[in-house]
């Protein structure tokens, strides 16, 4: 095989054109030289290579192959955008449906504020109801805890029975709170959804002139 430094390429060129080689191989040797011979040697096949012909002309040029960790990485992207492209389309599929679906149970804006409406009354007699109970219950708790404390003025023994009905009515305060916080977050949730849809409605008639 014949080896030829970067800086003789020149008279190597003149050489293979006088030779019956076709063509003449080139690449970048460890030290970063670049060294053309007829093939290119095993170690280096991986790298980027040139063809040059006899004139001295790169005909082709063979890029560097990609190391594991590249292939990896071009393979993470392609995973990655084709997974957002999935989920845009599922995204605008569920739009096209539930636009639908809007369109065909509304005739006017003004609907969707009524539909509103009535629903966040059903939300806020739950909680006038909840209220109720729940003043009722404190009243109770407030109640059993002043015999509680009669009792110990006296030095009377408490009734475990006492104790068993204060714990109770606390923990059906606590419930009883609980649900009237979570009845609130989705009355505030519909208000967004049903506000959002009004929004919605307008652009898509907008948009049918």
């Amino acid at each position: 095989m014949k080896i030829i430094s970067s800086i003789l390429l020149a008279s190597a060129t003149l050489l293979y054109a006088q030779s019956s080689v076709a063509a003449i191989k080139c690449w970048t040797n460890h030290e970063g030289y670049r060294e053309c011979g007829d093939y290119v040697p095993p170690e280096f096949a991986q790298q980027e290579t040139r063809t040059l012909n006899k004139r001295g002309v790169t005909t082709e040029v063979k890029v560097r192959a990609k190391t594991r960790e590249e292939l990896l990485r071009e393979q993470q992207i392609v995973s990655d955008k084709q997974r957002i492209e999935a989920a845009e389309k599922t995204a605008r599929d569920k739009q096209v449906a539930k636009d639908r679906v809007l369109l065909s149970t509304f005739l006017k804006p003004e609907e969707i504020i009524a539909a509103r409406d009535r629903k966040i009354s059903v939300f806020e007699g739950y909680l006038e109801l909840s209220q109720i109970t729940l003043s009722n219950l404190m009243e109770k708790l407030e109640y059993e805890q002043r015999k509680v404390a009669d009792l110990e003025r006296r030095g009377q023994k408490i009734p475990a029975a006492a104790i068993a009905e204060i714990n109770s009515l606390r923990k059906q305060i606590d419930d009883k709170e609980a649900f009237m916080r979570q009845k609130e977050l989705e009355k505030v949730e519909l208000r967004k959804r049903y506000d959002a849809d009004h929004q919605r409605f307008i652009e898509l008639m907008k948009r049918k002139r």
